[in-house]
Formats: C-alpha cells, structure tokens, sequence
C-alpha cells in the first residue's frame, strides 16, 4: 500500500484515523474487499491502477482502515516507495534485516505466501500487469456528477452547507473536474489570487512528470496543449495574452484553489507552510537525489555539489544582491538533464576549458533555457555543446580586459533552434565602433529579439530585418546608433511588435510595405524623433500605436494618422499616449 505520508506498521488492534472522507468508493471497496478474502494460500497482489488525482491513494487508505482488514491481518504495513528508498540508502543492511525480522516474525503479514497480500497504487498499467500478471487489476473509474459535486461540497465547507450563491459556480467546477488531473493541484503552490506565469507553470509540470514523452512534440508543447484543455474545461481562468493572443498569465477559481490545497494535502504533494520556516541547508538539499525542480535565494556561486543532483531539470537561482556575479559551477556540464537555467547575472565556462573530460559529444542536449549569463564566450564548442537551446539572455560588459572578438557572437547562428534572444551590452559608448556587423549573426529560427546597448549602426539592421520568422523585435537604450532609419524593401516581413526605447533616432523612412504584419507599436522615451511614418496608417494589422515619452510633433502624427483611419472606416487603430512617472 503506498502512501506520501510515512512509512508505518499497524498491529492488529490498532485503529484507523478515520477522518479521511471517502466519497463514491464503496462498490470499489467491496471489489478490493472481496479479493483480500480470497481463500489462497498464496501470496496475492491487487494492483490499483488509475490516472493521476483520481483517489487510487485515499481507496487504498479506505481498505488500509476497514474492520475487515485490520481483523484479517496481523500487520499491515503502509509503504512509500521512494521513503523506504532513501531510508535504505542511508541505513545498513543488517539494520533494515533486523528492523523487519523483529516487527514481522511469527506473524501473517503482507509480503509472504501465507494468506498475505500486496495491494499497490499506480498511475501505469504496465508496472499493474507486471504485479499482477494473473489476477486481478482493479481500475478506478470518475466518480458520478452526484458524487462530485459531494465531495467538493466536504472538502470546500466540511459539514457546512455550500452557501447559495457558490453553488452554481460549485457545480460547474464539479462538472469539468471530472476525473481532475493532479497536474491543476500545482496551482496551489501560487498564493491566492496571484497571476501565475505560464512558463513557470509548465516546467512545474513538466518537473512533476505529468506529460508523457511524444516523438513529434517536445514537453513543452505538450503542456501548452494540456493548458488549452484545461481552460476549455473552465478549470483554469485567462489572465493576460500577449499581442499573438499566447497566454501569458492565468489563475484559478477561489473555490477550486481550495479543493486543489486539499487535494494536495490528500496526495502528499506539498503542503503550505505558514510562518517562518528554518532554510534547508546545502547538506540537506543534496540529498534530494529525485529532486527536478529548485528555486532559491542564494548570495554566492551555486556550489559543484549541486551535480550530484543528476534528475534536475530546472534550475532557478536569486541573490539579494548582485554586487558580484556568481559562477555557474563547471560540473553543472554533467548534468545531461537539465532544461531550464534561470541564474541571476552568473558565468559560465566551457567544459574544455575545466578540463572535464566527458563522453557524449552533447553535455547538455536537452536544455532549452539559459538566462542571465555574463560574457559567455559563443565558441563552437560551447553551441556544440547545447544544440537545442531555445531562450537565451547574454550581456557583455565591454570595460573589462577581454578581448571583443574572443566573444564570437557570429557564432550564434548556429544555434538552429533558437527562438528567443536577449543580448545586452554594456559601456558601449566609450568604444562605439566595436561591434561590428561581422561581428553579429543570429539564427534564421529567430522569434522573439531583445537588443540593449549594441549601437548597432542602422544602415547594419539589415542582418534584424532580414530574419524570415522575427514575431518581435525589442530596441533598448542606444541599440542602435545614429540619426535615420530608412528600412530595405522586404524586411520585417512576419514582425508583429516593435518596441523602440531610449534612442537617438530623428527621422524614420518606412512604408507600409516594410513592417506588413505589424499588429503593436510602442515608442518609449525617444525624444528626438520627429514623426511616425504616415504610411503606417496602411499597415491592414496595425492595430495600437502608443506613445511615452515623446516629442509632441511625433505625437500629432500618430494622432493625425488614427484620426484619418477612423475617417474612412478602421476603427480598429487606436494611439495611446501616456508619461512616465
């Protein structure tokens, strides 16, 4: 029997805690119950099988505590695979020999072939079968729309009545819960009322292990498709798009987030700890060994020991301050399971350079995130290295003593599944001629692009411009240098935002026919720009012109172009103008 509780044996007499409410189970225990009685000599297993959330654990307890059973069966023992586990990993053999010979001799218990049985919980029909190859598998069904909307009723209000005005809403809930997939139980991680961010919410299901691998699909597409079932079922509310109508945030329900904190508290799954906690420390967090998922606050380097967390899959470190940047530690190239690194301002070298000596030409195949990294140095061995990077954010500080080149940003374009890229440089302006476009390539799978401090020359956007999937395209702070930008026919042609932000620039050349798909443009603080292009009023997508920060003549012309297009009709462009505090 397998419980996240603690690992236990009862005597006979012992009583159950019977305060677990049980709803809708009693065909399933009479079935369980009948099997137990089963007259066999025999050891006998009755696997559970079921889909995640669905009560496989809470059935078992229910058999776990029947009179029947505690009558029948000298011990019973309820078992945590993974504690029983670590506990064997962290006492001897002769202790554990020892523990079971004295609780256990003389006795009809649940592992022998003298009337004892084995009853297991399990969301695979395979490990089932494999059990039970024989006999029977009990498979757990939904619970009826009745039985729902009771046990939503006990978990929410207890012996209360639903107050009237929940109760529609309730049943709703009730209804598209049915057969409720643990994965909506890690919403209750999230305080109350807070805006989830998807991403975070997606590699939390993907570190809990609730997607199953697909050939033509990564995880992380599968958990979108998971997301957009969920909210279909109304199981989870929208909070914010972004301008591609992508979810960017989402919440929950009040009355489901209940019932999801109990439900968690059911599985064993987290509990919500209230009031000051003492921190774990590096000695206990390492011996987490099937931990995947690890976020933390940490004012120094992450220490190698964390390699030895082989089934990590995300990684996110904070520090309170940032007055020196941590170093990733080169073991962290052994870690062939990592997905996601978010490390606040951190460096990372290159397993060659530590001399680390490894057997898989790729270290790092399936990581997909790598954020807020320091002068990383692009060489082919490192993009060897990480082939399937997705996100990537690099800054560079150019005042210290290395050498540009050694950089090799042109290498760059190699990265072929790249969608995503932040690159910042800083103190640019004392050496404005460094960069060069030589110097700079990015790959053609480009979506989303964030430039700060590159004093790119504009006449060199071309290498921008001409990306065939470039969705968004973010100019920050002297990302580009001079005074014009007059764009090539035929560029930006999939752009749908562009965001310009701190720059110098005076005058813009551009037709509708440069940024055809254009849906979003924001202009932040450039104060010496004189006019948007008329032509974007022809611009069929364009839907928000908006401005902060600007000069009033580039505020009329944007004025000027939304009054004409509502004149003939488009009421769809809409100009925004606002200040900054």
């Amino acid at each position: 029997m397998a419980s996240d509780d603690e690992t236990e044996y009862v005597n006979a007499g012992a009583h159950g805690t019977g305060k677990n409410v049980v709803v809708g189970f009693d065909c399933d225990l009479m079935e369980i119950k009948t099997h137990l009685a089963h007259d066999s000599p025999m050891l006998g297993a009755i696997p559970i099988v079921g889909m995640g959330g669905i009560g496989k654990t809470t059935l078992a307890r229910q058999v776990f505590d029947d009179s029947y059973v505690v009558n029948q069966f000298d011990i019973r023992a309820w078992v945590t695979v993974g504690i029983l586990t670590e506990n064997m990993y962290e006492s001897s053999e002769a202790k554990l020999v020892e523990y079971l010979y004295k609780g256990l001799n003389g006795r009809r218990y649940l592992m022998d072939s003298k009337g004892s049985r084995v009853i297991l919980t399990t969301r695979l029909l395979h490990v089932a079968l494999y059990a039970n190859s024989c006999g029977p598998v009990h498979r757990m069904g939904f619970l009826s729309p009745d039985d729902s909307w009771n046990l939503l009723c006990n978990k929410v209000f207890g012996e209360e009545d639903c107050p009237h005005e929940l109760e529609e809403i309730g049943k709703e809930i009730a209804q598209n819960c049915e057969g409720l997939p643990i994965a909506i139980v890690v919403i209750s991680v999230f305080p109350e009322d807070h805006e989830i961010p998807v991403p975070k919410l997606i590699r939390l299901w993907i570190a809990e292990g609730f997607l199953e691998p697909h050939k033509s699909k990564s995880l992380e597409e599968l958990a979108e498709e998971y997301l957009k079932d969920l909210i279909e079922r109304n199981l989870i509310l929208v909070r914010k798009r972004n301008f591609t109508g992508k979810i960017k945030t989402c919440n929950i329900h009040d009355l489901l987030k209940n019932l999801c904190i109990l439900k968690a508290h059911e599985e064993n799954f987290l509990y919500v700890v209230k009031g000051n906690y003492n921190a774990l420390k590096e000695a206990e967090i390492i011996k987490l060994v099937y931990l995947r998922y690890l976020a933390f606050t940490y004012n120094d380097s992450l220490p190698s020991s964390i390699a030895d967390l082989q089934n990590l899959e995300t990684v996110v470190h904070h520090s309170w301050t940032y007055s020196k940047y941590p170093f990733l530690p080169v073991e962290i190239w052994t870690m062939p399971k990592l997905r996601h690194i978010y490390v606040a301002p951190s460096y990372l070298r290159d397993a060659l350079d530590a001399q680390i000596l490894v057997n898989n030409s790729f270290l790092l195949e399936n990581l997909q995130t790598l954020l807020d990294e320091r002068n990383l140095r692009c060489g082919s061995d490192i993009l060897k290295r990480t082939p399937n990077l997705k996100e990537l954010g690099i800054s560079y500080d150019v005042s210290s003593s290395a050498v540009w080149s050694e950089y090799h940003l042109e290498t760059l374009v190699n990265l072929l599944k790249l969608e995503k890229l932040k690159l910042l440089i800083k103190n640019l302006s004392h050496k404005p001629e460094i960069v060069h476009q030589s110097q700079l390539a990015f790959p053609q799978n480009l979506k989303r692009l964030t430039l700060i401090g590159c004093a790119i020359a504009w006449e060199c956007m071309t290498i921008v411009g001409s990306l065939p999937n470039l969705q968004v395209l973010k100019l920050k702070r002297n990302a580009c240098r001079g005074t014009e930008w007059k764009p090539l026919e035929d560029e930006f042609s999939q752009l749908r935002y562009l965001l310009l932000e701190d720059l110098d620039l005076v005058e813009w050349i551009a037709e509708d026919t440069h940024f055809p798909h254009l849906q979003r443009l924001t202009i932040r603080s450039c104060f010496k720009l004189k006019e948007i292009p008329y032509g974007f009023g022809e611009i069929p997508t364009l839907e928000m012109i908006e401005l902060v920060n600007c000069h009033d003549s580039a505020v009329s012309s944007a004025q000027e172009i939304e009054k004409e297009q509502h004149d003939i009709g488009n009421k769809d462009l809409q100009v925004v103008v606002g200040s900054r505090r």
